[in-house]
Formats: C-alpha cells, sequence, structure tokens
C-alpha cells in the first residue's frame, strides 16, 4: 500500500469522516445489555511473532494490567451529566447511560543498550506503578471514556525486581543499570478517548464493524494527542456482552481485530528521562499498528494481540513489537440481576 496512506494528515481525516458520518442505529431488539466483566493482561516483547534469535528485550518490554468494569455508576454523577446511571438494558444504552471501572497496572521501560552506565541518546530504565478509575458514557454506537491513573515511578514501581525476577526464573541474562531508573516520582493522568462505530448492524450476526476514535492524554510522565481506526469481525455462535470489549455488542465465538493509531507526543518521561536522569530525543510522531484473535466459551474468553510501534526516539533504529495475551471472565445474566456485573458495549 502506498506510504502517503499512512501519514498523520490521512488517519486524521479519516477520523473525522468516521466520527462526524451518521452513526448506525442499534437495534434494541436484538441487542443485550453490557454484562461485567474482570480482565487481565499481560504485554511482553517476549510474547511477540518472530523469526528465529532470541526476543528483544527493550523499549516497552513489559505491562500488567488487571481491571474490572461494572455497568453502572453513581447516581449523582449520572444526574450531573444528564444520562442513566446503569445499563440496564438495550433500550437504556441507545438513549445513553454510564459504565464505570478501577484497574492496577504496572509498565516497564528498558533502553536499547543493557549496560551498566547510561549511553547517550537512549531511553532510560523506567517502571511505572499506577492505580486507575474510569468512567465511560455510552449512548446508542457511541461511547465517551475518561480514565485518571495515579501511581509512582522509581524503586517502588518494582521494575527491577519483576523483570530481573523473570530473568532468573528463565535462567537469562539479567538487565544492568537499573540504579539509573526514573527517581521516585507520583505520576497521574487523565486519558480521554471519544469512539464513534460505522457500519449498519445486522440483527442477528455477530457484530462487524469500523470505528473511529480521537483522544488525549495529559499528565506528569505523558501527555498526547492521538486518533485511530480500528476493525472487529465476530464469527461463529454469538456470546454474552462483555466489559472487556466496551464497543460489541454481540461478540462472536470467534473475533478478528485490526487496528492503527498515530499519536503527536509532546511530553514522554518514559523516553525523554525527568531532571537528573538522562534520556533519549523524543520523536513527535509515533504510529502503533496491531491485529489479533480471540475466542469466547460461555463466560471466558482469551485474545492474542500482536503490536508494532513506530519509533519514539531519534536513536531508535527501527519499530518496536510486542505480544499481549489477555483473558476475561464475563458475569452471567442471573449475576447481574443480583446486582454484581460489570460492564462491556457495543
Amino acid at each position: 500500500m502506498a506510504t502517503h496512506l499512512f501519514q498523520p494528515s490521512t488517519i486524521a481525516a479519516t477520523v473525522v469522516v468516521l466520527l462526524f458520518s451518521p452513526a448506525a442505529k442499534a437495534n434494541a431488539q436484538a441487542t443485550s445489555p453490557p454484562a461485567g466483566s474482570v480482565r487481565l493482561e499481560v504485554d511482553n516483547d517476549l510474547l511477540a511473532i518472530r523469526g528465529s534469535g532470541p526476543p528483544p528485550d527493550y523499549d516497552y518490554t513489559h505491562g500488567t494490567r488487571i481491571s474490572v468494569t461494572r455497568p453502572s455508576a453513581p447516581v449523582w454523577l449520572a444526574r450531573a451529566l444528564g444520562t442513566a446511571s446503569q445499563c440496564a438494558d438495550a433500550a437504556t444504552v441507545e438513549r445513553g447511560c454510564l459504565l464505570s471501572g478501577y484497574a492496577l497496572g504496572q509498565e516497564i521501560y528498558t533502553p536499547r543498550h543493557n549496560s551498566h552506565d547510561p549511553v547517550a541518546g537512549d531511553r532510560p530504565h523506567a517502571a511505572w506503578l499506577y492505580g486507575a478509575i474510569q468512567l465511560q458514557r455510552l449512548t446508542g454506537t457511541r461511547s465517551q471514556t475518561l480514565e485518571l491513573r495515579a501511581g509512582v515511578t522509581g524503586p517502588s514501581a518494582l521494575g527491577e525486581q519483576v523483570q530481573n525476577g523473570v530473568h532468573r526464573l528463565l535462567h537469562n541474562h539479567l538487565e544492568a543499570g537499573w540504579e539509573h531508573q526514573l527517581r521516585t516520582r507520583l505520576g497521574v493522568a487523565a486519558d480521554y478517548d471519544a469512539t464513534s462505530l460505522l457500519g449498519r448492524p445486522v440483527s442477528r450476526a455477530p457484530s462487524r464493524f469500523v470505528a473511529g476514535s480521537i483522544g488525549a492524554t495529559l499528565g506528569t510522565l505523558r501527555r498526547t494527542v492521538r486518533t485511530s481506526v480500528s476493525a472487529y469481525y465476530g464469527f461463529g455462535p454469538t456470546r454474552v456482552r462483555s466489559g472487556d470489549a466496551p464497543m460489541v455488542a454481540r461478540p462472536g465465538r470467534f473475533y478478528l481485530l485490526a487496528g492503527y493509531q498515530q499519536s503527536l507526543v509532546l511530553y514522554d518521561a518514559f523516553v525523554e528521562g525527568v531532571g537528573t536522569t538522562p534520556g533519549a530525543v523524543r520523536l513527535p510522531w509515533v504510529s502503533e499498528a496491531q491485529a489479533g484473535i480471540g475466542w469466547r466459551f460461555r463466560r471466558f474468553a482469551a485474545e492474542y494481540r500482536y503490536v508494532s510501534r513506530g519509533r519514539e526516539y531519534r536513536a531508535e533504529p527501527g519499530r518496536h513489537a510486542y505480544g499481549a495475551i489477555a483473558l476475561t471472565w464475563t458475569a452471567t445474566d442471573a449475576q447481574k440481576r443480583r446486582g454484581v456485573s460489570d460492564a462491556g458495549v457495543r
């Protein structure tokens, strides 16, 4: 495909068309309300599909996140936003309702050179251990999501302990240089994303759609704006609508995923360093492409994604890839009636 199709202006124009095109109306009789979910996701460059040779162990090298999502939010907040506090049925979802959730996560970043001393032009060692709360407003085939994160960098983020602990178990070389990691610092961030689906749903078939998103991150460790396009293709029998895929009304037993994102990075402490911790020369435009496959069985789901991230700093020789495995448990309808379900939507 011609390279001009992947320029930032082209991606931005595509997303604008998607977001402002008339969205298809969801068929309230053909879809169910969201069910709750608990999701565990593990990212690691060891999981990336590759040829022969040892796996890479640098840049964004590992991440773990466990999250819980519910199809409800505090009544006072719903009143303030003029929407329903619970996604109780398909009609409520069509009119507008709130979902909420919380998460605990860790991210680990390492330089390309495994050296006891920092190498000029390379990124620093860094880890971030954080907690997050999330609020999502769902209206038919559109959603708005706000996530607030707060956590800590430095030794308290346990990056060295996790990375070298795993290396010892696998009898791999240890990562040197962690004594030069980002210092202990409070990190806070607000992530906002608006998403709209394009396409006309079929009443009984699994969901198949293209989505466009715009978003931004504002925080003490990272500041970016982004646009993206993604696709979901489900097939086989439909399963319970789940919080791990908040824009999928009728999840297929099997499904394929694909997406492309273009970000304008205004600041990234995990690349540039902070204070006396040296870092790399940040590149402003960073792309990310991904493809994945998933399988749902009753209340459980397993998903694999391959992610290829573009160059983030001047000395980086090329793209960096990692793999992601996610396991999800979804509440049943009976559990939802008892008020312990967690949420997702088409």
